[in-house]
């Protein structure tokens, strides 16, 4: 599906083994249950039909930001375009599904 870099650092990584299997209030983490007619079938993401091996396929994935230092600067939007390979001036990139790769 995605291939990973070669220059990818092991931090950036998602494959994450270990997820739990609910949240801080006991409610499943996965968005898909196992029985469910949509479990392993393709998100068809960029027209590819592959069905990814990622054992977190199905979790709920986030990160937290403390924006509570922020004076404007925008060197978070610029790290994060870097990191993702976007363009300069693209300040927001919705991340709709995570299949595999990085």
């Amino acid at each position: 599906m995605f291939e990973v870099r070669d220059n990818e650092p092991d931090y950036a990584l998602l494959n994450d083994p270990t997820s739990k299997s609910h949240n801080c209030y006991d409610h499943p983490i996965d968005t898909v249950a196992d029985g469910d007619p949509l479990h392993g079938k393709s998100l068809k993401i960029n027209g590819d039909d592959a069905v990814s091996e990622n054992p977190n396929r199905y979790k709920q994935h986030g990160f937290y930001f403390n924006a509570d230092n922020c004076i404007a600067c925008h060197a978070c939007e610029a790290a994060c375009s870097e990191k993702n390979d976007n363009p300069a001036h693209i300040a927001f990139r919705s991340v709709g599904f995570i299949e595999g790769g990085t």
